[in-house]
Order: structure tokens, then sequence, then C-alpha cells
């Protein structure tokens, strides 16, 4: 029986007291307002899904404000720096900031040490992109199972030196890769990231796949400096991260 049903059952005589003038009709008449009202709001709520409210983040300051340096392989999580939420409470945007920038390979008189993002992790799950390496299409666990929930709920731009030095995880290619600044809510010419390897996290909310917070994010960088007589020469010599060593005062032989 439904709640019309229980409804109609008062009877015509119950109708009819409800229809005085009395004190005793009147309360009647409100309770049985409230009842209606009531059921009809349970049955709504039956029918059409109530917007979830989300999830409470809070991210940690961290007073340090310490960037890693990586030569050769790494695999971390860098630091947030700035995080912006928009689309009505539904789309979270994160800068993770992973590492420095390092210098010149062959002892500074080389070529530039380049970065790759060999692979990003989510809840330890390794990311599958869609063609342009930017987009999610799904996951795979530690058992290698593939899973497409979360497809098209988390982006992850990728940059290798400044906020104009967009790539692609390797395995992709994307020619249209957008600069930080268009991708990041409220990012202007002045946040130029200088020598530092990034990346832009954005999330929509999605309870059904899973995707309702940060979670833990991972980045799988190789820097092309790798050589030991490299790492070390560029940590002696660099005024910005290392020892701030005047070249002429180290020695080889």
């Amino acid at each position: 029986m439904s709640w019309i049903d229980d409804i109609v059952s008062l009877g015509s005589s119950a109708l009819n007291y409800l229809g005085g003038n009395s004190i005793g009709s009147a309360l009647a008449r409100t309770a049985v307002t409230g009842l209606v009202l009531n059921q009809v709001a349970k049955s709504l709520n039956k029918e059409n899904k109530v917007q979830d409210k989300g999830t409470r983040v809070q991210v940690e300051p961290n007073p340090d404000n310490r960037i890693p340096i990586v030569y050769g392989d790494a695999v971390l999580g860098g630091a947030i720096t700035d995080a912006v939420l928009t689309n009505g409470n539904g789309t979270m945007f994160f800068c993770f900031t992973i590492c420095e920038r390092t210098g010149n390979t062959n002892l500074g008189a080389g070529a530039a040490s380049e970065f790759k993002f060999n692979n990003i992790y989510w809840n330890d799950n390794r990311l599958l992109f869609q063609s342009d390496g930017i987009t999610a299409s799904g996951f795979v666990d530690k058992a290698n199972n593939i899973c497409t929930d979360i497809a098209g709920k988390i982006k992850v731009y990728c940059y290798a030196g400044n906020s104009q030095s967009p790539v692609c995880p390797v395995g992709y290619t994307n020619t249209n890769l957008a600069n930080a600044t268009n991708i990041m809510p409220g990012w202007t010419s002045n946040h130029s990231m200088s020598n530092l390897i990034f990346a832009i996290v954005q999330m929509d909310y999605d309870a059904e796949a899973g995707v309702t917070s940060l979670g833990t994010v991972r980045f799988d960088i190789e820097n092309s400096m790798s050589q030991p007589g490299d790492c070390l020469y560029d940590y002696m010599t660099n005024t910005r991260y290392g020892a701030g060593i005047d070249p002429t005062e180290i020695y080889s032989s």
C-alpha cells in the first residue's frame, strides 16, 4: 500500500472532521499536511538522486618549503603549492611542485638536463590516459587489472621546467598542450614556476567513480642527468639549490 492509499483510507468521516472549524480540526489539518509533505519528500528522494555534499579536504601547510632535487630516476609525490575549488565545488585543481630543474650535463658544458614523466600513480594505481596524454582513461592496479571507472574524471597536466613547458607522459603525444597559466584558475603571467618540474591535477568529484578526495598522487620522474660526476658537479656549483661553489675552485685530474 502506498502513502497515497494511507491518506485515502482516512475515510469520509475523517475528511468531514478535517473540514470543520474547531481548534481540533485545525490542528489535525496541520498534522496531515505535514504528513503529506514528508511523504512527498521521501518519495521524490527515492526517485531522484540526492546530491552528495562531497568530502572535506584539508591540505596541511609545509613551512619548510623544500623542493627535492632528482638525478636519474625517482618516484615522489611533490608538494602541493596551490589548490583551487571551482565548478560549484565540483572540480578541484592541485599544483604539485615535484622537483628542481637541474643544470647542464657534461660538467656544465653539455646539453641542458631533460625531464620525463614516465608514469603517474593515483592511490598506488598507474594511470592510463586518453590519446591527449592528459585525460585519464582508467588505471592499472597492482594485480594488473584495468579499471575505467575514473575515465574523464581526472586530468594531469605535466610541466618540465616552467609554466610554458608542457609535456606528455612517456608514450603519449600531443602538440596542442596548454601553458599552466591557461589551466590553473587564477594564474597569470606572474606564475612562471621558473626552473621547476611540476604538475597540475584536475579532479571532478564523482562518488560513484570513487573520485571523492585527492588520495595519494605520485610521479615517476626521469632526469637525463644521471652520471655521478655530472650530478656531483651540478650540486656543488649550483647557486639556487646546491653549494654554490665557484667552478674555478673545483679541480679534477
